[in-house]
């Protein structure tokens, strides 16, 4: 196990209008949970992480008072949660029960949606075990799942009471995921920080192989949103700039059935964003291919060319964050800012996403 000079990072408060809740760093997930153990405490698993401490869940008797989800998007299907509801239930879950979530992001969109709804709200912690939710979703209260084939549609906001991060985690990840936490983090530090951004990918190569290079990088990625949840919590307005490269990004993970991941399709989802900016003459060629040589570093190898254009377009077009027929997306610009635009599907812009797909090699 790793031992984390945790003084490092300081513990913070989330302010939310809803209810305040606390980022807590911790050594030893195990211990926290056998120190907050109660009768009133149940558990949603990750598969992955139960069967990596499988020891340890059945001993201490947490497997009796658990659902052990396989965390993909189709667990997050609209059908699928009458049954966790049905499951929590009878196992005499109550009004005043804790759920306690213990995986990555699909694992907390499940759990929170259900902990919203259940008794009309209950309380949920959360222990993140991917790098994407350490260094971004833990934080934000959006819960959402999915129907038929639209991403993320149902929803709402939902505070946990407390994320307990422990680094220790990192430990059992793939490069696939370290890759995908780097793209969400990417956004982050663009919107925030170009030298940061600049500074985090160059270390890029090092992350991937030691993964302890990336514990302050975290940090700060929490810091950059916690700032801006604080005072847009509802998305109504400088959150929505977070929507950087997800637009595309989302279209390209359901394009390709989920074969790229989240994060390396939001990398390739910026740099569609910034392709569309420098057309429109809001990015130098400079500063365009500059950024794109770093994100391209955390680019997937599915080659977008072997993908249908007109499927892609048909998914741009159901995207939630659309308005009156118009594209929503967040696009970057010459002053590193960023922006909302609301793009009409006409000639110029369907050639434009044709034109990046034969680019995009």
């Amino acid at each position: 196990m790793l031992m984390v000079d945790l003084l490092m990072f300081r513990n913070f408060q989330i302010k939310s209008s809803l209810s305040n809740y606390s980022v807590i760093f911790i050594e030893d997930f195990k211990k926290n949970i056998i120190k907050e153990k109660s009768d009133k405490q149940y558990f949603i698993i990750d598969r992955k992480i139960y069967n990596l401490n499988k020891n340890f869940f059945d001993k201490n008797k947490i497997i009796h008072k658990s659902i052990i989800i396989k965390a993909d998007e189709n667990a997050k299907s609209f059908e699928n949660f009458a049954k966790y509801a049905n499951t929590l239930i009878k196992l005499k879950i109550d009004k005043n029960s804790e759920i306690n979530l213990i995986g990555g992001g699909v694992t907390q969109d499940i759990g929170a949606f259900l902990s919203s709804i259940l008794f009309r709200g209950i309380k949920y912690n959360f222990y993140p075990t991917t790098l994407l939710a350490q260094c971004d979703s833990c934080i934000g209260s959006k819960t959402s799942i999915n129907i038929n084939s639209y991403k993320n549609l149902i929803g709402n906001f939902w505070p946990p009471k407390k994320v307990y991060i422990d680094f220790n985690f990192l430990f059992s990840l793939d490069i696939s995921a370290k890759k995908s936490g780097i793209g969400e983090m990417c956004h982050y530090f663009l919107y925030s920080n170009i030298d940061l951004f600049n500074r985090f990918m160059g270390d890029y190569d090092k992350i991937l192989i030691n993964t302890q290079l990336i514990h302050k990088y975290i940090y700060k990625s929490l810091l950059i949103k916690k700032n801006v949840i604080q005072i847009d919590e509802f998305d109504n307005g400088e959150r929505k700039k977070f929507n950087y490269g997800h637009t595309f990004g989302h279209a390209i993970e359901a394009l390709t059935n989920y074969k790229i991941n989240h994060g390396q399709a939001i990398t390739m989802g910026m740099d569609f964003a910034n392709y569309i900016s420098y057309n429109y003459k809001k990015l130098s060629i400079e500063k365009y291919e500059t950024t794109r040589a770093l994100l391209k570093k955390n680019f997937s190898k599915h080659n977008l060319q072997n993908y249908s254009l007109k499927k892609y377009i048909s998914i741009l077009k159901k995207d939630k964050k659309n308005k009156d027929g118009k594209l929503g997306c967040i696009l970057f610009c010459e002053n590193e800012k960023m922006y909302l635009t609301y793009q009409k599907f006409d000639k110029n812009f369907i050639k434009l996403v044709q034109n990046y797909f034969l680019f995009s090699k």
